[in-house]
């Protein structure tokens, strides 16, 4: 218990440290203003605190809400959902600066109080009403009515941006403190009030009263970081209880909202009953799935497991239904990147390698729909041309990786999102990725697959260099049809030398094959949870 205990301080410590750490706006009594502070940390820490080196979610909120041409921070709101559902509140317990102090404030040795269970109850549903009043409503509400509006949860409440804001710049810079007023002297209240509490109550302010906290227990249930109790060996011995600084009974409720995964029942379980990590949300997610993919008869997810059954659909109809569905969309895609349905060939459409591996898959699952309708009855017929499979299903991942990280402001023009690049980029990928997963038997890719599967890739790279390099052709394409014969940059000798053309086709080859032995792994993990 002791040694979990200072790995968690020290990393909350690192935590703070790091959150804050802009020493010398501490010496010169000026707040931090670098690029750095464009970017939220997904815990409590004042913008206004000279060190601080990022800005707080809540504080970011509030600013958008109340200001005069946003009406909600999408970039903030997608932060806090994005560590929600990855950590649940593990960021409470071993990331935020402000529980660190709590729990060093804790550990002076001063008489303890413990709440009045009654009483506990209702105190524990005020942080939901101040995320929705101060947080979100009041904001919006002054904002509608006046034009702007402050933030009222920093304003009024926080005693992080007390303690961590107003105190040390006020110390560093006396001549504020004749500038403050009765707001000051509030916070001031709050914060002493937040302190004592904490001294003699285990995270008063994570228990009563943070807005992020409220947000952060919704997910604890559905996050990726999950606890479990393993009940056949839990002794009920209540050594979880009485460690746990929310004042929980994890034996019952593991994952409840309330919890701030501090570990500290895991440490202190004698009979080592608890169990905590990624991978047990993920085990779970795998059980469900190989449930339901090798149960025959019933999409029921209590229906028992077949062993063998290769973790998949072995419904031919709902196959074919899915590929005539995924050829749609790729028709769609195809057709409108080419220009044909607005009356106009795109020359250059054939030169691009998303177009390539797009038209390469539709071929493959137009044959597959044909095969697997004459094959109907026969049981062992499940994947046809296996290798042509995941040859069109690796370039395909290969396209869609690219364009998502590097070349996403393509998908929109104008303003306006491009139908057939979402469904040459996504769609068509991610559902030719699902094909396999839903309908494929696994276990059955062999060890050098992947070396097969880049030969499109491969082929594609030999024709354009040899048709542009040897023999003159133009393949150039998009944007760069007037700076280059080759369909990219970085294909051309010319602009990026010998050597970079090489060492792109050479990271580009290696990358896809990396890619290709994930998916090989992948398979293989599921064929031995298929078989238990």
């Amino acid at each position: 218990m002791k040694r979990h205990t200072r790995r968690r301080i020290t990393l909350q410590a690192v935590t703070a440290c790091l959150s804050n750490g802009y020493l010398r706006a501490f010496m010169d009594g000026k707040v931090f203003t670098g690029p750095t502070k464009g970017v939220c940390v997904p815990w409590l820490n004042c913008y206004s605190c000279p060190g601080a080196i990022a800005s707080c979610p809540v504080g970011s909120l509030q600013t958008v809400l109340g200001s005069r041409s946003h009406g909600i921070s999408f970039y903030v709101m997608g932060v806090l959902v994005l560590f929600g559902v990855v950590l649940g509140r593990l960021v409470c317990g071993f990331l935020c600066p402000f529980g660190f102090i709590q729990d060093l404030l804790y550990r002076i040795p001063l008489p303890k109080i413990a709440v009045p269970q009654r009483v506990d109850r209702v105190l524990r549903h005020l942080k939901y009403v101040v995320a929705v009043l101060l947080v979100v409503a009041l904001p919006m509400l002054i904002r509608a009515a006046t034009g702007q509006a402050p933030p009222f949860f920093c304003m009024f409440l926080c005693p992080a941006g007390t303690l961590e804001g107003a105190l040390p710049l006020i110390i560093t810079n006396p001549q504020l403190f004749s500038q403050v007023g009765a707001v000051f002297w509030w916070k001031v209240a709050v914060l002493t009030l937040v302190i004592l509490s904490a001294i003699c109550i285990q995270r008063p302010f994570c228990k009563y009263l943070c807005p992020l906290g409220a947000f952060y227990g919704l997910f604890n249930r559905i996050s990726m970081y999950q606890m479990q109790v393993n009940k056949q060996t839990c002794s009920s011995c209540s050594h979880c209880e009485g460690v746990c600084p929310m004042g929980l009974d994890p034996s019952n409720d593991i994952n409840s909202p309330e919890c701030i995964r501090c570990g500290n029942c895991k440490a202190a379980c004698p009979t080592s009953s608890i169990v905590a990590g990624f991978e047990l949300r993920a085990r779970e997610a795998l059980k469900q799935y190989a449930i339901l993919a090798c149960h025959r008869d019933t999409w029921a997810a209590h229906a028992p497991a077949e062993k063998g059954c290769g973790m998949r659909i072995h419904s031919k109809t709902a196959s074919i239904i899915w590929k005539i569905v995924l050829l749609a969309f790729g028709t769609y895609g195809l057709l409108d990147g080419a220009g044909i349905l607005a009356g106009a060939y795109n020359q250059s459409f054939p030169h691009m390698f998303t177009n390539v591996s797009n038209l390469f898959a539709w071929v493959y699952f137009l044959l597959a729909v044909v095969w697997l309708a004459k094959n109907r009855k026969d049981e062992n017929a499940t994947t046809f041309a296996p290798v042509a499979k995941y040859t069109a299903t690796v370039s395909l991942l290969t396209t869609m990786l690219i364009a998502h990280f590097m070349l996403f402001d393509a998908m929109f023009q104008n303003g306006h999102i491009v139908l057939h690049l979402v469904a040459l980029h996504y769609v068509v990928p991610l559902m030719t990725l699902l094909d396999w997963l839903l309908f494929d038997e696994k276990g059955r890719m062999p060890a050098w697959g992947p070396f097969a599967w880049i030969s499109l890739i491969l082929a594609y790279l030999a024709i354009v260099m040899v048709g542009v390099g040897a023999f003159g052709l133009n393949m150039g394409g998009g944007t760069t049809a007037d700076v280059t014969a080759y369909p990219y940059t970085f294909l051309d000798p010319a602009i990026s030398g010998v050597g970079g053309v090489a060492v792109f086709c050479c990271g580009m080859t290696a990358a896809i094959l990396v890619l290709g032995y994930l998916l090989f792994g992948v398979d293989r993990l599921l064929a031995r949870i298929s078989k238990g």
